[in-house]
């Protein structure tokens, strides 16, 4: 019965029938009545659920005198995700019932663990959260603008500075909320490697960036090496970022070649993404036993390796994930001695300019690189190029990220 319910939901519309009956599985049918306090605001948020019958009404500062209702929502709409997709989980707003409803719910748990089995999944639910917001923005800007028709006509410089300040504070919470999404999927530490050293900088030029990196531990302890960068800014970006981490880290466990796992994520991503976005992204895997290292690029700048005697590009073709579907991508591989340095990073370090307009460019980096040293002191001596290039302007162009890992030399 749920399977069918489910399967007549806009929401769960690409999800195949085996997804359908997985998703059944996890979900509870809950009835409430007229008036129950669903979620209260400033509580953690622990339930996903989705609207069959009757409807609810998300409420702003309940039970205060500036109480006012934000959205009501009926059959077919879901509330409770943002709760669980964000580190800290409070609710911003409380949930009331305004009639008797019907629900189906889940956990958290297994909230999480379908994001990772169904990856369109997510990208449908962060697509719905960000119209949301956008209704939501639309719907503020027309209530203020209906109050204050008065003012605008009598005061029209004070409703410009008005108008400035809320795009401003709704920029904020756009950010702020994109920022703790992203921070949720980047490495809280760098991963320990026997014999190795691994070092990760990342700088984004606003609060949230389009560049993303990750490392991935994988059968026979090999390390997966993760750099990529989503086209645009904000909310849909960081999203994007989110929804790409997962397929990435949900493809490595199916395929043991980079080419097939971007081959893998390009195909999702191409049913997913709007015109014109699109990721850039290298994957690569280390045996850091033997040194050995096999790579894929999807449109992303070539890694270097550097020897004591040079550093050369590794090349592979690829387009970026997203673009048209049915891409195959160039599998390459590379030796790594001891004291030898791989280093992967995005474009904001080889295009960023200088005051007269100079690009940074690649033989400024190559020139970086002329110097063999351990991997921190590589990524110090590159950013130390890079800002003495810009100067101390602090205008940023892009988004900055260098992760370097070097195999000790054995005594």
């Amino acid at each position: 019965m749920i399977d069918t319910l489910l399967a007549r939901l806009p929401l769960f519309a690409s999800l195949s029938s085996p997804a359908i009956q997985l998703l059944a599985r996890a979900l509870q049918v809950m009835h409430y009545p007229e008036g129950t306090l669903l979620v209260r605001e400033g509580q953690m948020g622990e339930r996903f659920r989705i609207i069959l019958e009757g409807e609810v009404e998300v409420v702003k500062a309940l039970e205060t005198p500036e109480a006012r209702v934000l959205r009501v929502l009926g059959h077919g709409h879901f509330f409770g995700e943002v709760g669980l997709l964000l580190a800290d989980g409070r609710r911003s707003a409380s949930v009331r019932a305004r009639s008797a409803v019907q629900l189906l719910e889940m956990g958290r748990a297994d909230f999480e663990t379908l994001l990772q089995q169904q990856p369109s999944l997510g990208l449908a639910i962060l697509r719905a959260i960000v119209a949301w917001m956008r209704q939501n923005d639309d719907a503020v800007i027309e209530e203020l603008q209906k109050n204050n028709v008065e003012l605008i006509r009598a005061y029209g410089e004070l409703q410009a500075a008005q108008a400035q300040l809320l795009e401003k504070q709704r920029l904020e919470v756009e950010l702020q909320t994109a920022y703790r999404i992203q921070q949720r999927f980047l490495p809280k530490t760098l991963p320990d490697v026997p014999n190795w050293q691994v070092e990760a900088y990342w700088q984004p030029a606003l609060v949230v960036s389009g560049d993303f990196y990750d490392f991935i531990s994988l059968p026979d302890r090999r390390l997966g090496i993760v750099v990529g960068d989503v086209t645009g800014k904000g909310v849909p970006a960081a999203l994007i970022m989110a929804v790409t981490h997962s397929m990435l880290r949900t493809a490595a466990e199916l395929y043991a070649s980079p080419a097939a796992i971007l081959q893998r994520v390009n195909d999702l991503l191409v049913e997913q993404l709007e015109p014109l976005m699109f990721v850039t992204c290298c994957f690569c895997i280390l045996d850091p036993v033997h040194g050995s290292l096999i790579y894929a690029n999807a449109g992303h700048l070539p890694p270097y390796l550097q020897t004591t005697q040079d550093a050369v590009e590794l090349r592979a073709t690829g387009l970026p994930l997203g673009l048209m579907p049915g891409i195959s991508y160039d599998e390459k591989a590379a030796q790594l001695q001891p004291g030898d340095n791989l280093i992967l990073y995005s474009d904001g370090l080889v295009e960023a300019h200088n005051p007269r307009g100079e690009m940074f460019g690649f033989p400024r980096l190559r020139e970086a690189l002329s110097h063999h040293v351990d991997c921190h002191a590589l990524i110090a001596e590159l950013t130390r190029h890079l800002s003495s290039f810009t100067g101390d302007s602090g205008n940023q162009e892009d988004d900055v990220t260098i992760i370097a890992l070097q195999q000790n030399i054995r005594n």
